[in-house]
């Protein structure tokens, strides 16, 4: 949600992950799909996040938070590989945890997925 408190830093961390990118695709979509939409797309990144952990923490449409997350996290990685190689392996960590959590049956036991959706 920093991303709404914050648009113009936000903007600016864009700028920087697309100078800095070590992958030239994650350059180029950067370039040419993020940036000239810039307030558009960190509204949407703050906004998959939102709904991200929403989805999780409620345990309501588990599998749709967990791809939501991945792909949030693919975007910090790859767009702090060189700015900030901490954070970056910490998104790697959090996709490996919503790989477990998707694929898992047992992550669902207790989830309103369940109490809602009987099968």
């Amino acid at each position: 949600m920093y991303g709404l408190m914050d648009p113009a830093g936000q903007v600016e961390k864009l700028k920087l992950f697309a100078e800095t990118a070590s992958f030239i695709w994650y350059a180029d979509l950067l370039n040419e799909v993020f940036l000239p939409n810039a307030i558009l797309a960190i509204n949407l990144i703050s906004l998959l996040s939102l709904l991200s952990g929403i989805f999780l923490v409620l345990g309501f449409w588990i599998s749709g938070g967990c791809v939501l997350g991945i792909l949030v996290s693919f975007h910090w990685f790859f767009g702090q590989i060189v700015c900030s190689p901490f954070h970056a392996w910490n998104s790697i960590l959090l996709i490996i945890l919503a790989l477990i959590v998707l694929f898992s049956k047992k992550s669902r036991k207790y989830s309103l997925d369940e109490k809602f959706f009987k099968k």
